[in-house]
């Protein structure tokens, strides 16, 4: 039986200069022709203060030898199924990060011409197996992805990019990066506040004169 491999690459620019622990728990559901082993798990990794982390793999979907099950669909011989990652406790160092939920559609077409998720990836044949993972919100491309924002602190973000993946034995990557948060827009309210400001100083200086 093949496997699609799903591991996760942290890359992530610290706050410091030393390891930064991120920690967190993680579980996948909504599999039913497809199965995740295993199914939940923790991340307690010491992410470098620069460089890329070796990949970390949280589980491993094993799609079934053939196209059977609720799933398939014997017309395409084509199983696809809807999976759900939560990622929920984590954390950056002492920073407390919002919880992350996860959608991607796992599609394997077991014959035929290869998925159009998987064309162009110089991996997948173009006639044969070849199965793909999408996020949700990714374009249905080899080289699709989404970001995640997470706040660590003001005017400071961890942008998490999740990787579509494709072919058997895959490596779909997921990796951080932090970065200044963008600046922040003013409310309609403020910005006629400042203008009112700024014309009563306009006054007050012709009065002068």
């Amino acid at each position: 039986m093949r496997k699609l491999l799903l591991a996760s690459v942290f890359a992530l620019l610290p706050m410091t200069a030393g390891a930064t622990t991120l920690t967190g728990d993680w579980s996948v559901s909504g599999l039913n022709d497809v199965s995740a082993s295993p199914n939940s798990g923790t991340i307690n990794d010491n992410v470098p203060g620069s460089g890329t982390q070796l990949p970390i793999n949280l589980f491993t979907l094993n799609p079934g030898g053939s196209c059977s099950g609720t799933d398939c669909n014997h017309n395409t011989n084509t199983v696809t199924e809807t999976i759900t990652v939560n990622i929920t406790s984590l954390k950056f160092g002492n920073v407390n990060l919002a919880p992350i939920t996860l959608t991607g559609t796992y599609t394997a077409k077991y014959s035929g011409s290869e998925l159009s998720c998987a064309v162009g990836d110089g991996r997948s044949p173009s006639s044969g197996a070849t199965d793909c993972l999408v996020w949700t919100g990714a374009s249905d491309t080899y080289n699709g992805s989404i970001v995640v924002d997470e706040t660590v602190s003001p005017g400071n973000m961890l942008a998490l990019t999740f990787d579509n993946a494709t072919d058997w034995n895959i490596s779909p990557t997921y990796w951080g990066q932090y970065v200044d948060a963008p600046p922040r827009v003013p409310e309609p309210a403020s910005i006629v506040l400042l203008g009112s400001a700024l014309a009563g100083l306009g006054l007050m200086r012709r009065r002068k004169a």
